[in-house]
């Protein structure tokens, strides 16, 4: 019998997920790293099986990426099911939508999990096509090679901790940047060509979502994105809509906040400075946005 689905999708944050690991860090200290940008971890239980629970569809705002170490799990992400098993790799990007999950009982996984805003740091918003379309979901058989140099990327990931803060922060960027860039090769050389057979309004989601990744700083409304990609906006909304479960006005919006995020957190820019590079027509205009879809103000987001 076919599970109904949700009308709505949830919406899972970093924070949330990353307490969860935080609690079996405390079993198993060397398997985990935990931050507020980032998480890394090994021989990793299904921790996400006690989380989704009754709240699929759920989107979460991190990039995961997990290689099968025994077992296997398979998940339903944006309607189609993904069976991975040992030596397989799965990449999950913050747009993509989990609809349903199951798991053996003795997997056990190695991986990370990215928030949006520190993998735009890191590529300095240059970001790899495999972040750039933001449904992105993908699977790839990984080779005896490619899996050891995964797993000793993610081993040095859980070592570098004990350098001291700053040689920590650099050696973890450019980690990062190089474990990235491996996905992204895996990426090119076993998914790309396949993309042809994708749907018409797959493809119009993806060109729509990378062209917000592109102009989301200075362009907010669906209109212009309509433009680009000559259709309407009343189309490009149905397609986005039923593609990805979200509107397109809250992809632009949370490409932006995202884009705000960095700025407050990385710049000395003033908030009238950051308000005007944003093309936003006032201060209070800004400001209002910002905590509408945050929750909190930007003078306290830069504070924490």
């Amino acid at each position: 019998m076919t599970k109904k689905r949700k009308a709505h999708t949830s919406y899972a944050s970093f924070k949330e997920v990353a307490d969860m690991l935080l609690e079996l860090q405390e079993t198993a200290p060397n398997d985990y790293s935990v931050t507020q940008n980032y998480s890394v971890f090994t021989h990793s239980p299904a921790f996400f099986k006690h989380f989704l629970g009754n709240r699929m569809p759920v989107r979460a705002d991190c990039a995961r990426v997990a290689v099968v170490r025994e077992g296997w799990f398979s998940p339903t992400i944006n309607g189609h099911t993904y069976h991975c098993k040992a030596g397989e790799l799965l990449f999950v990007n913050w747009g993509a939508v989990i609809e349903d999950d199951q798991f053996s009982d003795d997997l056990a996984m190695d991986g990370y999990m990215l928030t949006e805003e520190y993998v735009n740091l890191m590529f300095g918003g240059n970001l790899p096509s495999i972040f750039k379309s933001t449904t992105l979901c993908f699977k790839a058989t990984l080779t005896a090679e490619e899996n050891n140099t995964f797993c000793k990327i993610l081993q040095t990931l859980l070592t570098v901790k004990l350098l001291g803060p700053h040689t920590e922060s650099t050696t973890t960027n450019a980690l990062f940047v190089a474990i990235n860039l491996f996905t992204q090769k895996l990426y090119e050389s076993d998914i790309l060509l396949p993309s042809v057979q994708w749907s018409r309004n797959k493809k119009l989601t993806e060109a729509f979502t990378q062209l917000v990744n592109v102009h989301a700083k200075t362009q907010h409304s669906i209109g212009f994105y309509a433009k680009q990609l000559c259709v309407s906006a009343h189309h490009l909304s149905m397609v986005v809509r039923k593609e990805t479960g979200s509107t397109a006005k809250e992809w632009i919006d949370r490409a932006t906040v995202t884009a705000i995020q960095v700025e407050l957190k990385y710049s000395e820019k003033t908030l009238e400075q950051i308000s005007h590079d944003f093309s936003f027509p006032s201060l209070s205009t800004f400001c209002k946005f910002f905590k509408r879809n945050t929750g909190t103000t930007a003078f306290t987001y830069r504070a924490e």
